[in-house]
């Protein structure tokens, strides 16, 4: 996926989910940014490239990308200046930076004969530009991609987001050599003190000077067991999902949540990438969260306002008490009030029939999920099928449609 679209696809996630959760970003528009020196005797101002906003931005982008162009906007301007003796701060040098759109942090060498750049707005830890380094007149040292510091296998190991990658602890000057702490991937590495390696980057000319051995054989070490932990975690999530999904066997809550999920994907009539469901767990009566959950129930199952309304409960071995809850429910039901509304329910036959019979008169429709039996996949939702492919590729154009059509009326609105 290139920069532009893990960039798009943050964005649109933001526009078009609208507080669902996701592993989304949420970016301010780029402003005008000062950095001063640790001694406070220089100071680098960025100015970034003007745009109007973050939907004009993707927009041009978008259309670009359509047609097979790039979108011409002028550079972000990077300002050194030094602090005079009276105190009034006096231009040393000043010219057009590698980036787009506008680099997310800088640090100024005490004595200003350095400025280091990192990464690219909208995009951490990707594209050819995550590290720069000018000189004393502002001439461009070296310009370097996450890459030419680390092996893809350990990049691929970061924590990340849907446009960016999680990679560098900190930053200094130390004499001669810009030291950049690397995260270590890890449990841990989206912590602010997660371990990390230090790299020593030669300001004079760029050059890279790896962390000491046993760190560095350490570090790539961790990578790889971060990718071998997430190459099995896939493969179990792959088999779960071409396989028929069964009840669990006992009554631990995570496992009924993980399940009445899944089966609510498997059996929707909805769109498998835009279909949710609420999921209602009862507990016994005697619990103290059970008048809670009932509540909680009601809640849901009244939240029917035209659109599908989708819920799954289940009262793990607790026979008769889903279906209690149920009645209490329906008593603020008017009839004929919920036909947009489906349950899925987890029970024996005959307290599904009994939650069946309830539901009607409000016009919602309940669904077996019987404890016995197994679900098949859907074919859209097996993983490599042909139509989990024409699925996937037909939510993606549609994702794009919906993003060009919100851009369209948001410029029409502002202009």
């Amino acid at each position: 996926m290139s920069a532009f679209f893990r960039s798009l696809a943050a964005f649109v996630f933001a526009l078009l989910l609208l507080g669902q959760p996701a592993q989304a970003d949420s970016w301010l528009p780029p402003e005008t940014r000062t950095t001063e020196s640790a001694n406070g005797a220089f100071r680098f101002t960025v100015e970034p490239t003007p745009i109007r906003s973050s939907l004009d931005y993707f927009s041009q982008e978008l259309e670009a990308e359509q047609a097979g162009e790039e979108v011409d906007r002028p550079a972000p301007i990077g300002v050194l200046e030094r602090r005079g003796d009276d105190g009034v701060w006096e231009p040393v040098w000043m010219r057009r930076l590698v980036n787009a759109v506008s680099p997310v942090t800088a640090i100024v060498a005490d004595d200003g004969r350095f400025v280091v750049t990192f990464d690219n707005w909208y995009s951490t830890g990707f594209g050819e530009n995550v590290i720069v380094i000018y000189g004393a007149d502002g001439t461009l040292v070296r310009a370097m991609p996450l890459m030419a510091l680390l092996p893809e296998d350990y990049i691929d190991a970061l924590p990340r987001s849907v446009s960016s990658l999680s990679w560098k602890r900190d930053d200094r000057f130390d004499g001669s050599h810009l030291v950049v702490d690397i995260v270590i991937p890890g449990p841990d590495s989206r912590e602010q003190n997660a371990a990390s390696v230090p790299f020593r980057i030669a300001l004079t000319d760029g050059s890279i000077a790896f962390p000491p051995e046993a760190q560095w054989q350490n570090a790539l070490e961790k990578a790889r067991a971060v990718n071998e932990a997430r190459r099995r975690a896939k493969e179990a999530r792959l088999a779960y999902l071409r396989e028929p999904l069964t009840a669990p066997e006992g009554c631990e809550k995570r496992a009924w949540n993980a399940y009445l999920r899944e089966a609510h994907l498997r059996l929707t009539p909805e769109d498998i990438y835009e279909a949710s469901a609420s999921v209602n767990i009862i507990d016994p009566p005697d619990h103290p969260r059970h008048e809670k959950a009932v509540g909680w129930l009601t809640e849901h199952l009244l939240d029917d306002f035209g659109t599908a309304n989708e819920l799954a409960a289940v009262s793990p071995c607790q026979n008769g008490v889903l279906a209690a809850a149920i009645e209490q429910a329906m008593q603020s039901a008017e009839p004929g009030s919920l036909p947009n509304t489906i349950l899925y329910v987890a029970s024996d036959r005959a307290e599904f029939e009994r939650i069946s019979d309830l539901l009607a008169p409000s016009g919602s429709k309940a669904v077996w999920l019987d404890p016995d039996g197994a679900i098949p996949q859907r074919p859209d939702r097996v993983p490599g099928s042909p139509e989990e492919q024409a699925a996937r590729e037909e939510w993606e154009r549609r994702i794009l449609s919906d993003a060009q059509d919100i851009l369209e009326e948001v410029d029409a609105a502002v202009n």
